[in-house]
């Protein structure tokens, strides 16, 4: 792992998300589809930032640290605005339940780079599993714009990619418990 602790292309990648994010929720109120795809290129943002890290070598301690980090935030941002737009009902369910597991894993994060010095080492469960909740997310903000068959369509999708991201964060938490006793990260969840 490069050691090199200089802002690279992967780190920029990583804060891009934050202002797309806030872009966005502005382009939403103004015309949900389009602001939903803002979200997804957003979070696509976390996909390549990795990529980009590993594939030119340019993992850094830095941004080992700064993609949860920013990951967290933009979780939340978009949390907050959706249980906003949503309102109550099945959707705010769906939305209180990811917004339980991202703090429990932020929590546990926390604690882990407390106790030790270090950030918890991504298991990729943990990845597939904020990709289930994003895509859950974006169908409840789609579900506030269209009505009928789409709607059902729309929940139906949230609830169902909900269910497995929320039940993959608890898997990759359990992970992160173990890290946050210090103990080596499970090799096969990796």
């Amino acid at each position: 792992m490069n050691s090199v602790s200089k802002l690279n292309v992967a780190n920029v990648f990583t804060f891009a998300r934050l202002p797309l994010c806030f872009l966005g929720i502005w382009i939403f109120g103004r015309s949900p589809l389009w602001g939903v795809l803002v979200i997804v290129l957003a979070a696509m943002t976390d996909f390549f930032d990795g990529v980009v890290a590993r594939r030119f070598n340019c993992v850094t301690e830095f941004g080992r640290r700064l993609d949860p980090t920013v990951d967290k935030l933009f979780m939340l941002v978009v949390l907050i605005f959706a249980l906003v737009k949503t309102g109550v009902g099945a959707g705010a369910v769906i939305l209180l339940a990811i917004v339980a597991i991202e703090l429990l894993i932020a929590v546990t994060s926390l604690v882990t780079w407390r106790r030790s010095g270090r950030t918890p080492v991504v298991v990729k469960l943990g990845k597939y599993g904020m990709f289930g909740r994003m895509i859950a997310v974006t169908a409840v903000l789609l579900s506030t714009a269209v009505s009928g068959t789409s709607l059902e369509a729309a929940m139906c999708t949230a609830l169902v990619t909900g269910s497995i991201g929320v039940g993959l964060g608890l898997i990759a938490w359990t992970d992160y418990a173990v890290q946050a006793k210090l103990g080596p990260p499970d090799p096969t969840l990796l």
